[in-house]
């Protein structure tokens, strides 16, 4: 999991692993069952889906599965690749049957977990519990505060992921903290890597009564995890972790509802299934309008934005216009001799976070 690389006058590079809990590993045992329906995973995204998907059909407190061509010393990495808010794998056998291999992957639930299913399912949180506990009234406070009974879904979610970007920082990991890798270090500590982020970020969203998913997947070639998000009928991806650019306190919009093939630029998941995001209308920059293919157009209104922002920073995107003419064309109308800006490659865009 790794920060987007920002390129411009400020150049910002981030590379961050996503940890993972420690996990139990069993003893090789000799197994004959029933096992005509179990499920074959030939890598360990596979069988991360294999247990997500169990999970979601149900509650279980194991998953069971064949494994072929994956090296078994990987199978301790399994909760980088899982979407712990259905749970997390805490341990796990190896069964040797004719030839084949099964695994028994032993789930454990966490506080995510438990605040999640009271959100969606109003299943109460056991007890003894008071890690949970103080997300759920963190949660509730968050949500009450930011947004209010009849406001639109998608104000909701912008104004949700914003908080997030916010007032989370990101963190580089730290194993012995599991915090981190969870929604309770983002919304009480203030501090998480990605998943952390994609927890928060469901969690608030269940509390605002909005559908989403945790997506799993790579960046840079590293574990990653983002949200898929439903609004008013159509899917959305949204990356809190990568518009949270480490350093700059500023609150980006360059990952925030995307559809698959604009993601797909620098993002790399399972693709299938019935939610497919193909959707444009709600991209953060075409709905505000903030969105320019000239550069004339580029330079008068970004001018005036840029002087009645309230905050020390402006954020835009480009199209199909040469950027350096852009900024020449902005210095020349506010008088300014030099500007102080970063941008974000995207599929055919540039978003250009530009500074006072």
């Amino acid at each position: 999991m790794i920060k987007k690389l920002f390129k411009g006058i400020i150049y910002i590079i981030l590379l961050a692993l996503i940890g993972y809990c420690s996990i139990k590993i069993g003893k090789l045992i000799k197994y004959k069952h029933d096992e005509s329906k179990l499920q074959t995973a030939e890598n360990i995204e596979e069988a991360a889906n294999i247990i997500n998907t169990s999970l979601e059909k149900k509650k279980a407190d194991s998953v069971s599965m064949f494994i072929k061509n994956i090296d078994e010393s990987k199978l301790g990495e399994i909760n980088q690749y899982l979407p712990s808010i259905s749970g997390s794998v805490d341990s796990y056998e190896i069964y040797k049957s004719s030839g084949k291999t099964k695994v028994k992957f032993v789930i454990r639930q966490n506080a995510s977990t438990y605040v999640y299913n009271l959100l969606t399912s109003s299943t109460p949180i056991p007890a003894n519990n008071p890690d949970a506990d103080k997300l759920y009234s963190r949660v509730l406070e968050i949500v009450n505060k930011y947004t209010y009974k009849n406001m639109p879904d998608q104000q909701k979610v912008l104004a949700l992921h914003d908080y997030l970007v916010d007032t989370c920082e990101y963190s580089t990991g730290n194993p012995n903290n599991d915090n981190e890798f969870r929604a309770y270090g983002a919304l009480i500590d203030g501090e998480a890597v990605c998943s952390g982020y994609a927890e928060a970020l469901t969690l608030l969203l269940a509390g605002a009564g909005i559908k989403s998913d945790i997506i799993i997947g790579s960046a840079g070639n590293e574990p990653h995890a983002w949200n898929l998000v439903e609004i008013d009928g159509n899917w959305y991806h949204i990356d809190s972790t990568w518009d949270d650019p480490k350093g700059m306190n500023v609150v980006s919009h360059a990952y925030y509802n995307l559809t698959d093939d604009e993601i797909s630029f620098d993002h790399v998941w399972q693709k299938g299934g019935s939610k497919k995001a193909s959707s444009d209308d709600l991209n953060y920059f075409k709905s505000s309008g903030t969105i320019y293919y000239t550069e004339s157009d580029f330079s008068t209104t970004v001018n005036i934005l840029l002087q009645s922002t309230p905050k020390n920073y402006l954020e835009v995107a480009v199209k199909d216009v040469d950027i350096k003419g852009c900024l020449n064309e902005l210095m020349s109308a506010s008088g300014r001799g030099n500007l102080t800006y970063t941008h974000i490659d995207r599929l055919d865009s540039t978003i250009l976070i530009i500074f006072k």
